[in-house]
């Protein structure tokens, strides 16, 4: 596990604190584009954003959100340190040009709502990093850092220990490999029996406390991603909704075959939180839009076949009409089902923090029907979810093989 990914989660969530925006938010800004910002663009400095806070923060966020990971704290006790020892620190040279100065049209974030650009009426002032308030949200993120750098230090010795007790036993078993067999007496062989006894069941120990339950590092650092998701999803939705895309796939039922060509929109998103020892971690998102079109295709069937058709709709929330069929001389009753080209596509993205995966969890999202998709929490970010976004649209991507074994 590198921690200098989570230092990063733990900066944009600082940067989040202090100027009531992620840092790579920008006016009319594309999912692509904001794609683009976090990966290549220098952070804005916070202070652009709110004057009141002190000139360190700029330090320290320069040192937390560098794109590099060795730019970034080495440990989050570093991190934490510099925090709290923030009126000691002074923007240096280097860490200015680390960070960008805030952009004319970023400056419009700051108008309020409902008047021109040109208004100079600012909105209320935020919070410094003084005001008991911050102060408060401050000890608790310092809080999180500590229990993040004291866990992750604390792992860290324990699989060394462990590594170096495998390793020797392995270099062990290499120099008794090559050394020529010799007679050995019983009572030799019965010590050393024991003693392989022995080191396996302390290797059995060491290997089951690194199989126990997630830290609360990697629940923090899992919980940080899906607030990154909810950010990208948000911009992909209200994306969505303008562009309303038709679907690029192919959409089947059984007996209709392919359905007509769909356009995509009303599109929502939302999250649901949970408590985890004492701390806020994102439980779900939740994603629905309609798929639509005006042609209602038809097909006449067998009561058998009809019984099953009407099935698989209801499933799925697809309405549809019934018309028995009776023609002259005809034996068996038919009945035609008109269906209406409409229905829901839900998503819910749910976080199994013990077995440290993500589970997708649709409904007509790619097809019409129920799929679940579960990936490792190491596989879930920035592309995945891009992949996904694809998956939503129909066009061609590579979400499936993210998926874990079945």
């Amino acid at each position: 596990m590198d921690g200098r990914a989570d230092i990063f989660a733990l900066g944009v969530v600082l940067f989040e604190m202090l100027a009531r925006k992620t840092p790579f938010e920008r006016p009319e800004i594309t999912v692509f584009q904001l794609m683009q910002a976090i990966c290549t663009n220098p952070a804005p400095r916070v202070t652009s954003l709110n004057p009141d806070i002190p000139t360190a923060f700029d330090t320290i966020l320069a040192h937390a959100l560098g794109k590099r990971p060795e730019e970034r704290y080495q440990r989050a006790a570093d991190f934490a340190s510099d925090l709290r020892n923030y009126k000691q620190i002074a923007l240096a040279a280097t860490d200015a040009t680390m960070m960008a100065p805030l952009s004319a049209a970023d400056r419009t974030l700051l108008v309020r709502p409902g008047t021109p650009a040109t208004d100079p009426t600012p909105l209320p002032s935020r919070p410094g990093a003084d005001d008991p308030e911050m102060q408060k949200h401050m000890e608790k993120l310092m809080a999180d850092l500590d229990t993040f750098s004291t866990n992750f230090d604390e792992e860290s010795r324990k699989l060394e220990e462990t590594a170096k007790i495998i390793w020797a036993e392995r270099e062990k078993a290499e120099q008794e490999a090559k050394a020529p067999p010799k007679e050995t007496p019983k009572e030799t062989e019965t010590s050393a029996s024991r003693k392989s006894a022995l080191i396996g069941m302390l290797q059995d120990q060491a290997k089951a406390k690194t199989q126990q339950g997630p830290s609360m590092e990697a629940a923090l650092a899992l919980s940080a991603k899906l607030r990154q998701a909810h950010v990208y999803l948000t911009d992909f939705v209200r994306e969505f909704n303008a562009a309303t895309p038709t679907f690029a796939g192919k959409l089947t039922l059984p007996f209709l075959g392919n359905l007509p060509a769909m356009t995509l929109g009303g599109g929502s998103v939302d999250y649901r939180t949970a408590k985890m020892n004492d701390k806020e971690v994102i439980d779900h998102l939740s994603l629905t839009y309609v798929m639509s079109s005006s042609e209602k295709p038809r097909v006449t069937l067998n009561r058998e076949e009809a019984r099953m058709l009407k099935s698989q709709l209801d499933r799925n929330e697809i309405k549809c009409e019934e018309k028995e069929v009776t023609q002259l001389f005809q034996k068996v009753p038919r009945v035609t089902i008109t269906v209406e080209s409409k229905m829901t596509a839900r998503v819910r993205i749910c976080a199994d923090y013990d077995a440290q995966v993500v589970e997708f969890l649709c409904q007509n999202v790619g097809a019409v029907g129920a799929a679940k998709f579960r990936i490792p929490a190491a596989k879930f970010d920035e592309d995945a979810v891009e992949e996904f976004g694809k998956l939503l649209i129909g066009l061609p991507n590579k979400f499936a093989e993210l998926k874990l074994p079945s």
